[in-house]
């Protein structure tokens, strides 16, 4: 039986280097390893066109990640913007500069905390992000 993970408040709900870690497992951690481009993409599913580039799109966010990498050789430069929406819309205490290591260091680790967190918080396809906060919803 899988338990719910609850968000955590003003934090991110799983750790940076919890790849593997529930909801999204090894199988994301694989996918976020061998095409960053497609896990980027599935992340930016997840969010709000209005505040991401791409958001709500997944092709469009692949192909612009891809295109970012091959022009500049650093697509942190758009995944630090995304990493960003998810800090200051949940509160999660971090800057640019740490988004920016992150991201850079870090990119399959930092794909899969980002899955996580969204899918954890409730994030859908398309962009549809719940309009209650997950941790606030009446219990039944």
């Amino acid at each position: 039986m899988t338990m719910a993970l609850v968000p955590a408040q003003n934090a991110w709900t799983t750790d940076l280097f919890d790849c593997a870690a529930e909801p999204t497992g090894c199988g994301f951690c694989l996918y976020a390893t061998f095409c960053q481009p497609c896990a980027y993409g599935t992340n930016v599913e997840l969010m709000e066109s209005e505040q991401v580039c791409c958001g709500g799109d997944c092709a469009a966010a692949c192909l612009t990640y891809y295109l970012v990498g091959a022009i500049t050789g650093c697509p942190c430069f758009l995944h630090v913007h995304a990493r960003g929406y998810i800090r200051k819309k949940y509160n999660i205490p971090g800057d640019i500069c740490d988004d920016c290591m992150i991201t850079w260091c870090c990119t399959p680790c930092a794909l899969c905390q980002e899955h996580r967190e969204l899918v954890i918080r409730g994030h859908k396809p398309g962009g549809v992000v719940p309009s209650v906060n997950p941790q606030m919803a009446p219990q039944p």
